[in-house]
């Protein structure tokens, strides 16, 4: 018989660092930091003027701050929605660990050209790691047709569902910080 054991975060066990962040253990920022260097793709999550949720599948890079970005053609339902309402959701999924992270907060577009072009770069970089097999959408972009998107995260949830070879039980673990957004 397979027992099940689930730690919940309770509020009042979650830390706050000196930015600001509140953790439920030292090493969560680290892990997240981490799950995202290795999976540059996430489904995105936006409302549209209607009320709908729309999804579609994008590249992302992270910053030191977990600031998430991303870009967005301009003649797609993500960009126009975007336009009516900058709240969103990004997951990332891992398949072998059943490993995901969500963040929720504020989806806001780069005006600055060379900040765009940094952030183009960088996930350039992020992409080109590991095995990728395609060049994605944005390494010959022309930046009329496309916008560059910085997510200020309110929080950031990880679970891992972990399956242990003894088979006595399931482990899962939620980490769950929350940071101000923009």
């Amino acid at each position: 018989m397979k027992q099940k054991s689930t730690i919940v975060v309770q509020e009042e066990d979650m830390t706050t660092s000196e930015k600001g962040i509140r953790t439920s253990s030292p090493d969560s920022m680290r892990m997240i930091q981490s799950f995202f260097e290795n999976h540059p793709e996430a489904v995105l999550a936006t409302i549209g003027e209607d009320g709908l949720p729309h999804t579609a599948v994008i590249y992302i890079t992270v910053n030191g701050k977990f600031e998430t970005i991303f870009v967005a053609k301009k003649d797609t339902v993500k960009y126009k929605n975007l336009l009516h309402n900058q709240n969103v959701s990004l997951t990332c999924f891992d398949g072998f660990s059943r490993a995901t992270v969500t963040i929720s907060g504020k989806a806001k577009q780069i005006g600055d050209k060379q900040e765009q072009e940094r952030w183009i770069k960088a996930l350039e970089d992020t992409t080109a790691r590991g095995d990728r097999t395609h060049t994605p959408p944005y390494i010959s972009i022309n930046l009329d047709d496309f916008a560059v998107y910085k997510i200020y995260p309110e929080t950031i949830h990880m679970v891992t569902y972990l399956r242990l070879n003894s088979g006595m039980y399931d482990f899962h673990e939620s980490i769950e910080f929350v940071a101000k957004g923009h």
